[in-house]
């Protein structure tokens, strides 16, 4: 039946896709602060994409950890997007990244110092 229904409007259901992907990252059940959950987020990707990139081209510990902690985003992503977009299932994995980004950024910032000294 869903199959179906993607063959025969594919432009709306990739639009409903899209729409679900989206609003995991930001919506709430009553809709009332699905604003600020999107200013929130707007710093707060960045800032989990700036350091898992750094960590990754450091490597090593800093490496797994920043390839670890996207695939448990990944995850939540993926599961929210397929139950129900908001961003209250998608928390655990967020603020697991929140915990990790300050230790990453100092390992990364190590890594570095270690590598000026050479």
């Amino acid at each position: 039946l869903l199959g179906q229904l993607v063959l025969r409007h594919p432009i709306g259901a990739a639009k409903m896709l899209l729409m679900k992907i989206t609003r995991s990252w930001y919506a709430t059940d009553s809709r009332k602060f699905d604003t600020p959950s999107l200013c929130i987020q707007m710093l707060l990707v960045p800032l989990l994409l700036g350091a898992g990139w750094s960590a990754y081209q450091v490597g090593g510990l800093a490496r797994a950890a920043a390839l670890s902690l996207g695939l448990v985003i990944l995850y939540f992503w993926a599961m929210t997007s397929i139950v129900m977009p908001i961003v209250r299932y998608l928390t655990p994995a967020l603020t697991l990244g929140a915990v990790l980004v300050p230790r990453i950024v100092e390992l990364v910032s190590a890594r570095v110092s270690e590598r000026g000294r050479t």
